[in-house]
């Protein structure tokens, strides 16, 4: 078993309120979760109105099933509307 952590900077493009930002974070995050099984949630920038960045964490089999997972969130994340991907970072913890 292998556990990973994934960082996801974002921009949300036309938010005008920390509520309308809030409203399209919890569409991706739900639809993170439903998808790929991962646990999701904002780890930084909540009180900024077009910044986030959400924290992810999985558990998969083999190293290659994380770089896989991984690379289908980043994915996900890079063609969901209203938000910009500006970097992420991975780390297998274990």
């Amino acid at each position: 078993m292998k556990i990973a952590f994934l960082e996801v900077e974002l921009m949300v493009e036309f938010s005008q309120s920390l509520k309308q930002k809030r409203h399209i974070l919890k569409g991706l995050k739900d639809r993170m979760r439903k998808l790929f099984n991962v646990s999701v949630m904002e780890c930084g920038f909540q009180n900024k109105w077009q910044r986030s960045m959400l924290c992810c964490v999985f558990i998969r089999s083999s190293s290659s099933e994380i770089d896989k997972a991984v690379s289908a969130i980043v994915s996900f994340v890079e063609n969901y509307p209203n938000v910009v991907l500006v970097n992420y970072e991975r780390e297998q913890v274990y």
